[in-house]
C-alpha cells in the first residue's frame, strides 16, 4: 500500500469535517423544524379541531381563504361561511 501525501490526507479530513458540519446543521434544523411544530399546537390539540379550524394555534390555510374571499365555501376544507 502506498502512502498517502501528507496534502492529500489533510484535503480529505477537511472535506469529511465539512460534511461533518454541514450534518450537524441540517440535524439542527431537523431539530428546529420539529420544535416548532410542535409548538404551533396547542396543549388540547386534536385531529378534529385542526380539521374544523379551531385549534388556537393554526395559522389559517391559505387556500381555504382564498376560496373563502371567492364565496366557494364548498371548496374549503376547514372554513366555514360567515354569517
Amino acid at each position: 500500500m502506498k502512502p498517502i501525501d501528507f496534502h492529500d490526507y489533510w484535503e480529505h479530513q477537511n472535506k469529511l469535517l465539512e460534511l461533518s458540519y454541514k450534518e450537524s446543521i441540517r440535524q439542527r434544523e431537523e431539530r428546529r423544524g420539529k420544535k416548532m411544530q410542535e409548538q404551533d399546537k396547542c396543549a388540547c390539540h386534536t385531529k378534529e379541531k385542526e380539521q374544523s379550524g379551531e385549534c388556537c394555534k393554526q395559522r389559517p390555510n391559505p387556500l381555504d381563504e382564498f376560496w373563502a374571499s371567492l364565496g366557494d365555501y364548498h371548496k374549503c376544507k376547514t372554513l366555514t361561511p360567515k354569517t
